[in-house]
């Protein structure tokens, strides 16, 4: 999905949708135990994250539990706290584009833009072939504003891996906005000149 962002049109993170559903995942969890065993004078949110710190305690290498006390801190409404335990999961896990784009979704949640492309690099550049990875990096890039080229290399990758992707065409409009007036846009595998690095006469 795109948004428009005080008249200039910007994409929507496909997985800022993730932190929603981290945040919701910590309700759901509270209003259930509410429902099943009542309150008690309880917060079955600060029970849930008590939990998750126990098990990264139990088992520190294992990133699955480091997920999940990423999404209690969500929870709790700790953002720095959250993006740590998500930092803790991809790095014990970085070929994982679950704790990938986990991480770099706080990352950009918390103001840290330039971090989150980072990581999104990285993830890239270690697994090429993996589109949402591309697109998620394109539309980083793109929110951070001062990175265009990063934007629709990015956004050509996917395009080239994932033509019949149900949002391909509005990654192909968005290409179009930020390419240049002629439409050359680089290729990412033949790297085709663009107007960051013109063609020599």
């Amino acid at each position: 999905m795109f948004m428009s962002d005080g008249g200039t049109t910007r994409p929507a993170i496909r997985v800022a949708a993730l932190l929603t559903t981290l945040a919701f995942a910590g309700i759901f969890v509270v209003v259930l135990a509410m429902v099943l065993g009542g309150n008690n004078g309880v917060d079955p949110r600060a029970e849930q994250l008590a939990a998750a710190r126990e098990a990264v305690a139990a088992r520190p290498a294992d990133p699955a539990a480091w997920a999940a006390l990423a999404s209690a801190e969500v929870g709790d409404q700790d953002l720095p706290a959250a993006v740590r335990a998500a930092e803790r999961a991809h790095r014990l896990a970085p070929g994982a584009p679950e704790h990938m784009s986990t991480l770099a979704t706080l990352l950009a949640q918390d103001g840290r833009l330039d971090d989150a492309v980072r990581v999104a690099e990285r993830y890239t550049a270690r697994r090429p072939a993996d589109a949402e990875g591309h697109l998620l990096l394109a539309q980083l890039a793109d929110r951070q504003g001062d990175r265009p080229k990063i934007a629709r290399l990015a956004y050509a990758t996917f395009l080239d891996l994932q033509p019949d992707d149900p949002l391909a065409a509005e990654v192909r409009d968005r290409l179009a906005e930020i390419a240049p007036d002629d439409g050359a846009v680089a290729d990412a595998r033949t790297g085709a000149p663009t107007p960051d690095a013109p063609a020599t006469p």
